[in-house]
């Protein structure tokens, strides 16, 4: 969890936003046992495996429905963002760089914006979804998950 001093910075981050859509994500720490954490971690850490793990309560959609209507997207191009950004918790302004993902929908690089979840979208869920949120290794998995998938 963020320091106190950490929260007002992510605030500002979230009222500074400009996106058309904004995301809040609340969220706790649980120990391996699945209990609430009050406070700092504890629990059985290893090289392998987390001590504990902080998963998300609630998560908060802001669609500003005039400059949503103003960017010219469809209602499911509106879905399929919310989606992406409703069941994998991404930071504020996500680096996506060429990244064929809903992501870009409102982004002004002059690509093509996506009609939905793009290929990239749902390899990047399903890995997410598919590995341990305990393990050190997840990100490394779901990288390499994800490049098995879209490969050739």
């Amino acid at each position: 969890m963020p320091h106190p001093n950490g929260y007002y910075t992510l605030i500002r981050q979230f009222e500074s936003a400009t996106s058309p859509i904004r995301v809040w994500y609340n969220a706790e720490l649980y120990d391996d046992d699945g209990r609430r954490l009050r406070g700092s971690a504890s629990g059985t850490a290893s090289n392998i495996k987390f001590s504990s793990m902080r998963d998300l309560t609630s998560i908060i959609v802001i669609v500003d429905t005039q400059r949503v209507r103003e960017s010219g997207v469809t209602f499911g191009q509106i879905a399929a963002y919310i989606a992406m950004v409703g069941l994998a918790e991404l930071r504020s302004d996500p680096k996506i760089g060429a990244a064929p993902t809903i992501l870009s929908l409102f982004s002004t690089s002059g690509r093509e914006r996506p009609s939905g979840l793009t290929s990239w979208d749902q390899a990047y869920l399903e890995a997410l979804y598919h590995t341990s949120h305990w393990d050190r290794m997840q990100l490394a998995e779901i990288k390499t998950s994800v490049m098995n998938d879209l490969a050739p």
